[in-house]
């Protein structure tokens, strides 16, 4: 089996078990935007990039509307295209919303450029080494690459349910890890 095939498998059986996830755990996205706010304790970002959630994507809206209410600025992803790193811009609810080509919404092109301290990273599957299964886009690994290379500090933080994580994720040679992983069960880095 190829790494894509391997990877095209897991994808689908972990899209299965997260639908059922969101359904039995209801109260999953409060319980881990608490251990989220615990983990910044004393630490809070200038400003941290979240997402719209598509399906069952664990929901990081009252996260993001916790910490703007303490003065961090929220932004969200920007697809520019194809096989590029995403851009962030400001957000708040009430913002202009455009639909990108995968069917994910983002600010519009009015919204100012955000360069965040935290981007919060939605994913299929994790592992315990850092390693997320994404929808296949390489979006984020060329995000996480292009702040390394610019030397900007950024913690790219998973957030997900605690039974996504999985014994081991297959990576390619451009997969990244995340620096920790926020579940409703904790943090695990």
């Amino acid at each position: 089996m190829t790494l894509e095939q391997e990877k095209s498998a897991a994808r689908k059986a972990a899209k299965a078990k997260r639908k059922n996830l969101a359904e039995k755990n209801p109260n999953a996205a409060n319980t881990a935007m608490q251990h989220l706010l615990n983990y910044l304790a004393g630490n809070r970002p200038k400003c941290l990039a979240g997402y719209l959630p598509i399906g069952s994507e664990l929901d990081p809206q009252p996260t993001l509307s916790a910490l703007r209410k303490e003065g961090v600025t929220t932004a969200l992803p920007v697809v520019v295209a194809p096989d590029n790193p995403l851009i962030f811009r400001n957000y708040q609810p009430g913002d202009s919303l455009i639909t990108e080509m995968f069917g994910t919404r983002a600010p519009a092109t009015s919204a100012p450029v955000a360069i965040p301290e935290i981007v919060l990273v939605p994913l299929l599957a994790f592992d315990r080494k850092g390693y997320r299964l994404g929808y296949g886009g390489g979006f984020y690994d060329r995000t996480i690459a292009l702040f390394q290379e610019k030397n900007r500090k950024c913690a790219f933080i998973g957030f997900a349910y605690a039974a996504q994580q999985v014994k081991e994720v297959p990576i390619g040679e451009f997969d990244l890890p995340l620096q920790a992983i926020m579940t409703e069960k904790g943090v695990i880095e």
